[in-house]
């Protein structure tokens, strides 16, 4: 098995959220797309120079045994998904 020595908090910006609702099986998928930290810079400097204004929401998540799945799903608490990513869609 291959071992990553990662920092604690790795800074990044999510740049798509995809999340679906089946409310028929009670389950909810959601895939975030990110940035590492020295691409953000990049992204930063272009919404600036075009004087859009935007907003900034973050949270953190501390991975453990006990929040991740064998498949690598996590949870997220509902306040930090309420204001940090957009509404949801059922299907």
């Amino acid at each position: 098995m291959r071992s990553f020595i990662l920092p604690c908090q790795i800074l990044c910006k999510v740049v798509n959220v995809q999340g679906r609702l089946n409310q028929k099986q009670m389950k909810f998928m959601l895939k975030l797309y990110c940035l590492n930290q020295i691409k953000v810079e990049l992204v930063v400097l272009i919404l600036h120079h075009q004087n859009l204004k935007s907003r900034v929401h973050s949270f953190c998540k501390t991975f453990n045994s006990s929040n991740m799945s064998i498949h690598g799903d996590f949870s997220v608490l509902r306040t930090h998904v309420d204001d940090c990513l957009p509404p949801l869609a059922s299907i």
